[in-house]
């Protein structure tokens, strides 16, 4: 009867990781015993097979499958435990940054975002993250950063516009949630080279 069960904790495993040899699938399931008294001097481990305990920690490998633009997800290949949630870092290009809350994965669309360029996930075997960025700074999106940005900062500050959206999060080039003076500033520093990145970037 012992063999069935056995052969079948075996097969679990080497579908698990399929890099185990039968001498590496016998070494885990010898080592993953629930030992007792009981069984001691009876078998050669003193316990009965488990197999959860035999599984917990293998590796689950995980791909990851970028499809977006200006950025990336690392890592791209990972293993984990199953059941466990994954961390994985967004770096978006240099002069962009991740839209709150656009991180998805195809499997499942519930997507913590812990900051701006990370975020934490449940991935499944070949996965597929998506996400959205804008360029900071680029307010009227023309995939470029000029003068008449600045303006569009002024213009909103001084209550003849309107941002919204992502207008509004490219506008805000500090970071602090607002769109002033400052950030009109920040933009003209940057078209005239005194700067070379925002401060939201550092």
């Amino acid at each position: 009867m012992a063999a069935p069960f056995v052969t079948g904790a075996a097969a679990l495993i080497k579908s698990a990781n399929t890099s185990y040899t039968g001498t590496s699938i016998k070494k885990r399931i010898l080592d993953n015993v629930t030992t007792s008294t009981n069984l001691s001097g009876f078998c050669a481990t003193g316990g009965r097979l488990n197999i959860p305990d035999a599984l917990y920690d293998m590796g689950y490998q995980v791909i990851i499958s970028n499809t977006m633009t200006h950025g990336t997800v690392r890592p791209s290949a990972i293993f984990t435990k199953p059941n466990t949630i994954v961390y994985l870092t967004a770096y978006p290009d240099a002069g962009y940054m991740l839209k709150p809350g656009t991180m998805k994965h195809n499997s499942n669309n519930t997507v913590q975002i812990s900051k701006w360029r990370c975020f934490c996930a449940m991935p499944y075997s070949n996965d597929t993250i998506t996400a959205q960025f804008y360029m900071v700074g680029d307010i009227d999106f023309d995939e470029d950063i000029t003068m008449f940005d600045c303006l569009m900062a002024l213009r909103h500050y001084a209550g003849q516009i309107t941002l919204t959206g992502d207008a509004l999060l490219a506008a805000d080039v500090d970071g602090d949630g607002d769109v002033d003076n400052a950030d009109a500033q920040y933009i003209a520093d940057y078209v005239g080279g005194m700067i070379s990145v925002f401060p939201i970037e550092l």
